[in-house]
């Protein structure tokens, strides 16, 4: 951390360094007055014709998160380090030491929800000869990185964005505390309007069929397009999670008074369809259309994810009783 700038740095001495970059449409800058800038050495692309040791500047990345990923610019099949004043449209996720073949992962889970209709940014499995020279030593060869496009970035437009525990007032070490999914529902039908339970039931139901216990308030954001009214974001961060021995088998909230995925049933979709004043049809009614779509292309994670993941998978599968009773099918 002291390679930002000299002597311990705050929350703000961070904000500072990575402030052109963040999330959404907000930007953070130096007081102009302290005559202090938040690092000593300029920004610029390293060139083609550069080795890596001739870019000494810091990097510079701001997406939170256990995975290390950075925003790039992209030119055609390589990725750049975005200069002074340019934004990254692109987010690139680096394998994780801790979970074998996350990138692949991700990727499994985010195209099987495309294909079942879920708004998901165009996304691909890259080669580490594609990214800036000084990030090629941050992956071996062998194993793939994520690439994502951006959802708060157009060609000339930041998109203001806030995940749900900003939106609440949590700070990031509190993401999986005093929320509920039930209470989710009732907050997006503040922010967003009641039609927006209805992608919240669809994504519950993903969550569920991926089997990912990782579904905090930080992986749900809510996007201000006309910079007045909230909608969802796209989709991020769904991984299956169920695939490496680490993880709990608990959802990371509580749905419907229930934690572990094994309890859940339809007699929980109706609890929450009650705690949310909807008719217990009309959420079944949801989550099974939802169900049915994921499971008719269901090959496609099965095909995708790395081996031994898709075991994981199926396994997973046959121990949640509301996926076979809402029609998901649960053996091959």
């Amino acid at each position: 951390m002291k390679a930002i700038g000299g002597g311990d740095p705050d929350d703000l001495d961070l904000l500072a360094f990575v402030g052109g970059d963040l999330p959404g449409a907000v930007t953070v800058h130096p007081d102009p007055a302290s005559g202090t800038a938040p690092d000593s050495l300029p920004d610029r692309e390293t060139s083609e014709n550069e080795s890596p040791e001739m870019d000494t500047r810091p990097l510079r990345f701001s997406l939170a998160g256990i995975q290390l990923k950075f925003s790039v610019l992209r030119k055609g099949e390589k990725l750049l380090l975005p200069a002074e004043g340019q934004n990254g449209h692109w987010i690139v996720k680096f394998p994780s030491p801790t979970f074998p073949q996350l990138p692949a992962n991700e990727f499994a889970v985010m195209s099987w929800a495309r294909t079942a209709g879920f708004d998901v940014p165009e996304i691909e499995l890259g080669h580490h000869l594609n990214l800036p020279p000084r990030l090629r030593s941050l992956v071996s060869e062998d194993e793939p990185v994520l690439v994502i496009q951006r959802f708060d970035r157009t060609a000339d437009q930041r998109i203001h964005q806030e995940d749900l525990a900003q939106a609440v007032g949590l700070p990031p070490e509190k993401k999986y505390d005093h929320v509920t999914y039930d209470l989710m529902a009732q907050l997006v039908r503040r922010f967003v309007n009641d039609d927006a339970i209805n992608e919240l039931i669809r994504r519950l139901m993903l969550v569920v069929a991926s089997g990912n216990n990782d579904a905090h308030l930080k992986n749900w954001s809510l996007v201000y397009y006309d910079r007045i009214q909230a909608q969802w974001s796209p989709l991020y961060d769904q991984v299956s999670t169920v695939a490496w021995p680490e993880p709990n088998r608990k959802l990371a909230l509580k749905w419907a008074g229930v934690e572990d995925f094994h309890r859940l049933d339809r007699k929980a979709l109706r609890r929450f369809a009650q705690k949310i004043q909807r008719k217990e049809s009309q959420v079944e009614d949801v989550a099974a259309a939802c169900l049915a779509s994921l499971a008719e292309r269901r090959e496609t994670v099965l095909e995708l994810l790395p081996p031994g993941h898709d075991d994981a998978l199926r396994e997973h599968w046959r121990r949640v009783p509301m996926l076979s009773e809402l029609g998901f099918p649960v053996t091959d």
